[in-house]
């Protein structure tokens, strides 16, 4: 389905427009430097050289082909170009959504090695499908994870791709996506911290940004190649009713198709797909399929695959969501949910009053500031108005338990040589009632019982006096251990604590990574336009907001990549912390803990040393860069956005 939405504002509206006055200009040839793969192809074009199977297939689908244009057409399926330079009847390359379960032929899988325990050899396993990526026309789509496959009901004219919107969220069991376009750019975030970011360039290529690479899908007059971060990873080429696929060494494909199917020929995969009005079905390598549409209006797709758990039943309800039941749950496709289509209507609005309020004319000035205002309105932390910071209840938790544990094991340190001195004096006054033990037998021994007499006393009251230290040196021993037992637990809570606050660091600040990446993205897709839209003074207007708000970014990077670098920081110390807790005793454990607390000082003083240094200094503590500074005056302490 291509559900025809308008954008979500004028802005956007207008930035989806094409410039004043301009006219459409043929892409500069690329030049290749070096592949990273060898592909069997000249530089000038295809030169298109077929094995003989492949030659009897293509000939017998031209045959087909030749034969079916004779005859009516009534249900033929209709048959789009591949989006070139040359022939185009599409809009050109666009971002698509598939609902989870949508059937497809693969052309050229990725794989991955997975290391498996006690085996020496690596397994390679197919990377998984990506609901979204970039639909070329005839019904290739290469996904988000790299997988180039054939959609058979694209290619029969279903239509099943969601291309047209302003906002798709992908609700998939354990984890979910969103997909959002913010003028010329379309930001799939699969995570809160990482998301792939395409910007259709102005000469008709495509890039794809994906924290801080770049791959790029180029158009060429008879097709599409696509550079990896390594080389060229493949290129398609169309002549008539037919693509070839050419791909790393010999694993090239022939695509033929015709009004009633389309033939897949090459050295790794051969399929035969027939196509109708209603029924989709795939035979010849890998699984069978067979895809089949019902219901009013064709609103229930069922994909069969051979073997088990590979059904799938997509439901469409409407314009604007389907349901996908599949063997291991079902997952929905929401498109431009009203809740974020209003919410972000109206902050953008409020926002525009409230600029036009503070400088009536801002928003025509600056249309760059704006265009990235409207991203902001989708991501409020670009502003400051999402800084959570760290939970409170935690830090004191955390500070509470690590000062606990380093004042209990100074305790028990303390107590500790307080028994060891006691222990001492007591086996000093031991040796003494054995000496005078010793003495008095002697005299006994010579006849002087008299002295025995006195040196036997003084034996046993010294031997009382030993065992009473002795006693006195067990029982502050024993509070000395359990005071060493408590400071084990709280020395482990304020590891485990602080290894808790590490992980929220790393997770914030890859996400805010992420979505500044996404605005710096954003900021030069908008840069390249307007430099083609503006002249004179509105170009160096546009030039000196540029330069402002890549400044801002900047710094929001550098924040982000501290925060994470704090988290990495934090967990180390909170682990040293936590093993001298679970180590048990000994001298070791406890000097592994003390370096855990002082590394956890350490961290917490370069955490906040702006401050640190403001409060020594005198200074005032600068505050952390957003998009506020860029803004009229009277707007860098208001809320802007009020909508929950």
């Amino acid at each position: 389905m291509n559900i025809k939405q308008s954008h979500l504002t004028p802005q956007s509206r207008l930035r989806n427009a094409a410039p004043p006055g301009s006219k459409a200009t043929a892409p500069e040839p690329k030049q290749e430097v070096s592949d990273a793969v060898e592909l069997r192809f000249n530089e000038k074009g295809p030169d298109v050289k077929l094995g003989f199977w492949q030659k009897v297939a293509a000939g017998t689908m031209a045959g087909i082909a030749g034969f079916t244009a004779l005859a009516p057409q009534a249900n033929a399926a209709p048959i789009d170009n591949l989006v070139t330079d040359a022939i185009s009847q599409t809009d050109g390359l666009e971002v698509m959504v598939l609902p989870t379960g949508t059937a497809r032929v693969d052309i050229l899988r990725k794989t991955e090695a997975r290391y498996s325990p006690g085996r020496t050899a690596n397994n390679e396993r197919d990377v998984p499908y990506s609901n979204v990526g970039v639909h070329l026309g005839r019904g290739i789509f290469h996904d988000a994870n790299g997988n180039l496959s054939l959609v058979p009901t694209l290619a029969a004219g279903w239509e099943d791709g969601v291309s047209d919107f302003t906002r798709v969220e992908l609700d998939i069991p354990g984890y979910d996506e969103v997909v959002t376009r913010f003028g010329e750019t379309v930001h799939h975030k699969e995570s809160s911290y990482t998301r792939n970011v395409y910007v259709n360039a102005p000469d008709g290529d495509m890039e794809v940004h994906r924290k801080g690479k770049m791959t790029e899908y180029e158009v060429l007059p008879n097709g599409i190649q696509f550079r990896g971060q390594e080389g060229l990873e493949w290129r398609i080429t169309e002549s008539g009713n037919t693509l070839n696929v050419d791909g790393p060494g010999n694993d090239d494909y022939t695509l033929n198709y015709s009004s009633t199917g389309i033939d897949v020929v090459g050295r790794r995969r051969s399929n035969t797909i027939s196509t109708s009005p209603t029924q989709v079905q795939v035979r010849g390598s890998g699984s069978d399929i067979s895809v089949n549409r019902s219901g009013p209006e064709g609103t229930v797709t069922t994909v069969e695959t051979s073997g088990i758990f590979n059904d799938y039943t997509i439901i469409r309800n409407g314009d604007n969501s389907f349901r996908v039941e599949g063997p291991f749950g079902d997952t929905s496709l929401r498109v431009n949910p009203s809740d974020f289509m209003q919410k972000q209507e109206i902050n953008y609005t409020e926002l525009v009053r409230l600029i036009e309020e503070a400088e009536p004319g801002y928003a025509e000035r600056h249309p760059l500031v704006m265009g990235l205002l409207e991203y902001a309105t989708a991501n409020p932390g670009l502003v400051g108005e999402d800084e959570a910071g760290n939970d409170a209840f935690l830090d004191i938790s955390k500070t509470v338990a690590t000062g606990g544990g380093a004042v209990q094991s100074g305790v028990a340190l303390i107590r500790g040589a307080e028994a060891l001195t006691l222990a001492e004096n007591a086996m000093a006054l031991g040796a003494n009632a054995a000496a005078a033990q010793a003495a008095a037998q002697a005299a006994a021994a010579g006849g002087n019982l008299a002295q025995a007499a006195a040196l036997g006393a003084e034996a046993q009251n010294l031997a009382g006096q030993a065992r009473a230290l002795g006693g006195e040196a067990a029982r502050i021993g024993d509070s000395a251990m359990s005071t060493a037992k408590v400071a084990r637990v709280m020395t482990g809570v304020a590891g485990a604590l602080e290894i808790v606050d590490g992980v929220g660091d790393i997770h914030a600040g890859a996400s805010s990574k992420s979505v500044v990446e996404g605005a710096v993205v954003v900021t030069e897709s908008l840069r390249e336009r307007l430099s083609l839209e503006l002249t004179g003074r509105q170009q160096e207007q546009m030039m000196e907001d540029y330069s402002k708000v890549m400044q801002i970014l900047e710094g929001l990077q550098r924040n982000a990549n501290k925060q994470i670098r704090i988290g990495g920081m934090k967990i180390g110390c909170g682990g040293l912390m936590l093993i001298s807790a679970l180590a048990g005793g000994g001298i070791i454990p406890p000097i592994i803990g003390a370096v855990g607390m002082v590394c956890t000082a350490g961290t917490a003083v370069y955490e906040h040393w702006d401050q640190l240094e403001a409060f020594f200094t005198g200074d005032e503590v600068q505050p952390d860069p957003t998009l506020r500074d860029v803004l009229p005056g009277q707007l860098r302490e208001v809320d802007l956005f009020k909508v929950d």
